[in-house]
């Protein structure tokens, strides 16, 4: 398991900002959509009898990524970009072991509230956002980080569809809330994601990998981002530098997307793993199939296959 240090929280990319949900000082072409999403929380709170003025805010991106769809548990090396839209999640401790939260997207689950440490089993809650929460208390008590702080949260979020790690972004949001708010922190920076990855591969039962945590949780402005598997390393790339006008557009198509748990993600992902235990017992010496790096190692496999 992970060993959980109790200790002053820090700052991270997933920001969070002391507020009385007044907006901060933001770049001019985010600051309409930052005062709606503060406004909204605001609003969200004193209509529900939750008390997170004078608290503070943390905001996580969405992620685009290039080219590497079903590269990370295959070893491929990652890049893609942090966007701007968001999770903002509003939260202030409230002095006892409850947490209570409510998502403006999502007000027909109602209020999301349990006792610290009491959360249910894990695949056993119905397909509603509370999953989240849940989770991530689950997966830090489970790892050693016990939670022992409740707090009153609101959440909004705009980011469109699917596609987009949702998900990945209210995960790394809550999880970092939860462990601010008990003076919680990791060893290792990368532990974050691996928490991230946990909450839904265990929690929830989503086949995910690490690609969208890692592309929001270490999103930098103006920046791709790019990570190397084999030593963990990020790295980052210019985007646009000098450039009047630099952005990254993307269409929303409007497809529904179930989450990766019932989609045909899970299908591919078991093809990929069955053929690496399938090169493993022929004897090829690899880990993952980005291991084969050679085309002469292509051509080998191939010729053994035909």
């Amino acid at each position: 398991g992970l060993r959980c240090l109790r200790v002053r929280a820090t700052s991270t990319n997933v920001r969070a900002t002391s507020t009385n949900l007044k907006p901060p000082e933001v770049r001019k072409t985010s600051e309409e959509e930052e005062a709606t999403a503060y406004a909204i929380l605001a609003r969200l709170a004193d209509e529900n009898g939750l008390d997170v003025r004078g608290g503070s805010v943390r905001r996580s991106s969405s992620r685009f990524c290039f080219g590497v769809e079903h590269g990370d548990y295959n070893g491929t090396e990652l890049f893609g970009v942090g966007t701007d839209r968001f999770i903002w999640l509003a939260y202030k401790p409230n002095g006892t072991k409850q947490v209570r939260i409510l998502s403006e997207n999502f007000k027909d689950d109602g209020l999301v509230e349990f006792t610290v440490g009491e959360t249910p089993p894990p695949l056993s809650v119905p397909n509603t956002w509370s999953r989240f929460p849940f989770g991530c208390d689950y997966i830090l008590r489970k790892e050693g980080c016990n939670t022992r702080q409740g707090f009153d949260a609101v959440v909004y979020g705009n980011i469109p569809g699917g596609g987009m790690s949702r998900s990945a972004s209210l995960t790394l949001n809550l999880l970092l809330t939860m462990m601010e708010v008990n003076g919680l922190q990791v060893k290792e920076e990368f532990e974050i994601i691996e928490l991230a990855q946990a909450v839904e591969n265990i929690y929830i039962g989503s086949p995910c990998g690490q690609l969208d945590q890692i592309m929001i949780y270490f999103a930098k402005e103006g920046y791709g981002t790019h990570f190397n598997p084999a030593s963990k390393e990020i790295s980052y790339v210019p985007l646009g530098a000098g450039a009047p006008d630099f952005r990254i557009m993307s269409l929303d198509t409007g497809t529904i997307r179930p989450g990766l748990e019932k989609s045909s993600y899970k299908i591919r992902r078991a093809e990929c793993e069955q053929l690496v235990k399938l090169l493993k017992s022929k004897g090829y010496p690899i880990q993952n199939l980005a291991s084969v790096r050679t085309s002469d190692l292509w051509d080998k496999i191939l010729a053994d296959f035909e």
